[in-house]
């Protein structure tokens, strides 16, 4: 299988590509829609939470 780039640049591309919305990572995450926007957008974030989206796509490859 090949290897996803998880990069936060790529998640918002990864996201849409899965045809996911928002709401549904985040509540996959345990984490807000807003805080997988401040994610994807590079903005104001915690590590923590940013392991959990990357842990989240790992895991749907």
């Amino acid at each position: 299988m090949d290897q996803v780039d998880l990069s936060n640049e790529n998640l918002k591309s990864l996201r849409k590509s899965r045809n996911l919305l928002l709401i549904e990572v985040g509540n996959a995450c345990n984490l807000l829609p807003s805080t997988i926007f401040k994610i994807e957008n590079g903005r104001n974030y915690k590590d923590e939470d940013l392991k959990k989206v990357k842990s989240f796509y790992s895991t749907i490859q």
